[in-house]
């Protein structure tokens, strides 16, 4: 699991962002400023889709794959459920995949290990695990919840993923700036959809989920304010924090799905350890001379 920390200005940003957040400033974040913003994002990220055919039809290859798997855990599923509800269930689902692989394509021009530096050609293995986790997410929301093999399935997939991106990016040397932020936003969607779903089956508590949220939605919103006030990206990097966090919720879901009683003994020590993880991450992100030692990779 990786941690959102603040890089160096002239490492991660390009001009062009730099020139388009000062625009948005300078307009005030008005919603004329808004609109010339994600319009001349759109742009760019069309000019970024156009001038890299091969990694377009991979990311376009890696889409129906993943769309592929999604309906395919429906499927089996269905035998325990309403075919209805599967129907509805896969409308949901294949919705939700095109959100997540049209965020990556908007965002395609990162995939390369520095600004200056030449595209992949595709969008490798590694990345393929970070998106399968935000598939396993998807999954978890709109029917993990009710079907115990799916659920117990849902976690070891997307922990399994969560542990081995970063080991395939490093072995393969195909760490990037579009992994870098695709890392963070997967953990945030499985570790709090597989707490909720986890919640939604009686195995949580419900203050519990509530924790998670916030150990993730507060992070990202300093992010934002980062991002967008101070024109400053972030990095995946990593805390022995963030790991206990991320390790210890791991065997709370997975526990809470064959033990709940035994979970439940693990909610109060892992909610301290959360909010601890979570309140340090804002604190790197919110200050204003943070800067990171050296560019880590993802895991």
């Amino acid at each position: 699991m990786s941690e959102g920390q603040p890089a160096p200005l002239g490492d991660l940003s390009s001009t062009f962002v730099q020139d388009l957040l000062k625009e948005l400033r300078d307009g005030r974040y008005t919603p004329a400023a808004w609109l010339r913003f994600f319009n001349r994002s759109w742009q760019r990220s069309l000019d970024d889709v156009r001038s890299s055919p091969a990694l377009s039809a991979s990311l376009v290859r890696q889409s129906a794959l993943l769309e592929a798997l999604a309906l395919a855990a429906l499927l089996w599923q269905r035998r325990r459920s309403d075919a209805r509800d599967t129907l509805r269930q896969a409308r949901l689902v294949t919705a939700l995949v095109v959100l997540q692989q049209g965020y990556v394509a908007l965002h395609l021009g990162m995939a390369r290990t520095e600004h200056a530096a030449p595209h992949f050609a595709t969008l490798g293995a590694a990345n393929f695990l970070t998106l399968l986790r935000g598939v396993c997410a998807t999954l978890l929301i709109t029917s993990g919840s009710s079907d115990l093999p799916l659920f117990g399935l849902l976690v070891a997939i997307g922990g399994g993923s969560d542990a081995l991106d970063g080991a395939v990016a490093r072995r393969f040397r195909t760490e990037s700036r579009l992994g870098q932020m695709l890392d963070p936003a997967a953990d945030a969607c499985f570790y709090s959809a597989a707490a909720l779903a986890a919640v939604r089956r009686g195995a949580l508590p419900c203050w519990l989920g509530w924790v998670v949220l916030a150990r993730y939605l507060l992070p990202t919103g300093a992010g934002f304010y980062r991002y967008f006030r101070w024109g400053r990206t972030l990095e995946a990097t990593h805390t022995a924090w963030g790991k206990a966090a991320g390790a210890l919720l791991t065997l709370l879901i997975a526990l809470g799905g064959v033990r709940p009683s035994a979970a439940r003994a693990l909610c109060v020590p892992t909610s301290i350890i959360l909010a601890v993880a979570g309140a340090l991450q804002c604190r790197r992100i919110l200050r204003p001379g943070s800067e990171p030692a050296a560019t880590r990779p993802e895991e």
